[in-house]
């Protein structure tokens, strides 16, 4: 039996991950969810895209998944457009090999930048165990999962 065009050409998961910064007290400030799933571990917000049956539905865009989970996963109240609109940046698409150990996983990565008046409204949600903005300065001593510690640097 010949192999499908499936089995030929595995497709990778497609995620989206959040670097979103904040100035609070004069200090830059990067805000962390501590992952309630595994690996359990101190982490950027993100997650999948969610993806369509394909023929009739294509999904989310990029843009809105990342809308869709640094809200899910920090309650901070965004707006997709307008003034009080958070804005996002794609910084890059990290696609290394070995990124996420529980499947093949190409992330693309956004830079928010977060009013400080909006800083204080950050609750842990949906898989988050808990969130907290944490000084930039001191984050090379904060072991970060995934590859996110290369976001971060490329944001």
């Amino acid at each position: 039996m010949a192999a499908s065009r499936d089995d030929k050409y595995p497709r990778p998961l497609v995620a989206v991950d959040v670097a979103a910064f904040t100035v609070l007290d004069a200090d830059l400030k990067l805000l962390l969810i501590q992952r309630g799933l595994p690996p359990r571990a101190l982490a950027l917000p993100g997650g999948f895209v969610r993806c369509g049956d394909v023929v009739r539905d294509q999904g989310e865009d990029l843009e809105e998944a990342a809308r869709r989970e640094l809200a899910d996963e920090t309650r901070l109240p965004l707006l997709a457009e307008g003034a009080g609109a958070v804005p996002l940046v794609q910084v890059g698409v990290f696609g290394g090999a070995d990124r996420d150990v529980r499947a093949r996983v190409i992330a693309v990565a956004y830079l928010a930048v977060v009013r400080p008046e909006l800083a204080a409204f950050v609750r842990a949600g949906s898989d988050a165990a808990a969130v907290a903005w944490y000084r930039v300065a001191e984050l090379a001593a904060v072991p970060l999962a995934f590859d996110h510690g290369a976001i971060v640097a490329s944001a």
